[in-house]
């Protein structure tokens, strides 16, 4: 008699057939992708430090194998090799136990401003287990250097003591302090405040801070402590901008209420008459007295009673930002063809464009023009960097589409942020 199985009965015995084959096949041919998975991994101190081209970064670079109790006398070696930046290191081979550590030091070369050194590790005898790489950011003198991490990406205000060499800048919520390079950041803590809003010096150095809560502080030791000064707007509790004129007079507007000023230091304030709607970005002082003020409105306005009234002045392409030179001469940023540049020798009376330049976006310009020496510093946003001695002569410095606002530090670094805070840049002039 013949026995005649179904279809399906013989499906299921070739799908039983193909999975014992496949497990054996497992046991004799295992991925070592798994194995390796399963037996080791790896520890890595010393990624994403900085430092001056031609330094060792601070912290070694430190490879460390692990495993399980199996490869617990296994020997591994690691190498080491620069594949970015030509820098050098000082040890490139290691033969490590487990939970031994590979340390070596890194010195970052000159060639690129980000750096790669690659980590390789092999079982002893050459079997290849894994690789990585190590990242690190190389600083040099006349070059425009890019930096994509916290806090340069957010950089919302900053202070430059030349006198006592500090700077501090301010993200959008947070304090820091410069450390000994100029790329190097330390989070200021306090329990005077949790959020901080801007920060603001006076010609003597006095540093004012405000907070998201309403609340003004300042410091007369280089930020080494602070005191509270009376609020502005006693009845508010949000933010608020402040700015500090050469003659010491700090003024804060905000939305809704009118400007109003202090000369002795927070203690006291006086309300001004400029419309509750025009509300100021940008204050500057004459050396006659004379206070111009440029608000968001696109409007400019003086007062020749020290802020207690105000008259609109004309002025052409809606200006976008206000600078005053030391010798008097106003300069405001409009938007005639894209961006211009206007100079004023008759305190605002009339204007005379001095350059222009086309660009990809507008927007608010909150930081814009720097003085070094007899070097003016000028962003043109969205476009670049040029520079000037006179206001009359100009030289592009640097060039990108997306930069956002200029700053610069006391030693007279140059540091500009994107338009979609991704990146910041540092330029140093001039060696430090």
């Amino acid at each position: 008699m013949t026995l005649i199985k179904s279809n399906s009965s013989i499906f299921s015995y070739l799908i039983v057939l193909l999975i014992a084959l496949f497990l054996v096949s497992c046991e004799k041919y295992p991925d070592p992708s798994v194995k390796n998975l399963i037996s080791y991994y790896f520890s890595k101190n010393g990624f994403d430090q900085r430092a001056l081209a031609g330094n060792f970064l601070k912290d070694s670079i430190t490879t460390k194998v692990m495993g399980n109790d199996n490869t617990t006398d296994s020997d591994f070696e690691v190498h080491y090799k620069v594949i970015k930046g030509g820098g050098s290191i000082e040890n490139e081979f290691f033969l490590i136990k487990q939970n031994e550590k590979a340390s070596t030091k890194w010195k970052l070369g000159n060639t690129s401003n980000q750096q790669i050194l690659k980590a390789s590790i092999y079982e002893k005898g050459g079997k290849f287990l894994s690789s990585f790489n190590y990242y690190g950011t190389s600083f040099r003198s006349n070059m425009c250097d890019t930096v994509a991490t916290y806090p340069e990406v957010s950089i919302f205000h900053m202070v430059a003591d030349t006198t006592n060499k500090v700077t501090f800048l301010n993200t959008y919520n947070q304090l820091f302090k410069q450390d000994t390079n100029y790329f190097d950041w330390i989070p200021v803590q306090s329990n005077l405040w949790t959020s901080v809003f801007s920060i603001e010096m006076s010609k003597d150095n006095i540093i004012y801070l405000t907070t998201w809560g309403g609340d003004l502080f300042k410091s007369l030791d280089h930020g080494d402590s602070w005191v509270g000064c009376n609020k502005p707007f006693p009845s508010y509790s949000n933010y608020f901008y402040i700015q500090v004129t050469s003659d010491g007079t700090v003024w804060a507007n905000t939305w809704n209420y009118p400007l109003r000023f202090s000369k002795d230091g927070g203690v006291t304030w006086t309300i001004t008459s400029l419309p509750v709607d025009q509300q100021p970005n940008h204050i500057c002082r004459l050396s006659d007295g004379t206070i111009l003020a440029l608000t968001f409105d696109t409007k400019l306005w003086r007062s020749e009673d020290g802020g207690l009234t105000w008259t609109n002045l004309n002025t052409p392409g809606y200006p976008l930002y206000l600078y005053v030179t030391d010798s008097d001469e106003v300069i405001i940023e409009t938007q005639e063809d894209g961006i211009s540049i206007n100079k004023s020798i008759d305190r605002g009376d009339h204007f005379n464009r001095v350059y222009y330049s086309n660009r990809s976006f507008s927007g608010t310009i909150w930081h814009s023009i720097h003085k070094k020496g007899d070097t003016y510093y000028i962003m043109i946003q969205g476009k670049k960097i040029i520079t000037t001695k006179d206001f009359l002569h100009f030289s592009d410095l640097w060039n990108n589409d997306l930069i956002f606002d200029l700053f610069m530090d006391h030693r007279g670094t140059l540091v500009s942020s994107e338009l979609n805070r991704g990146k910041a840049y540092y330029y140093v002039p001039t060696p430090n």
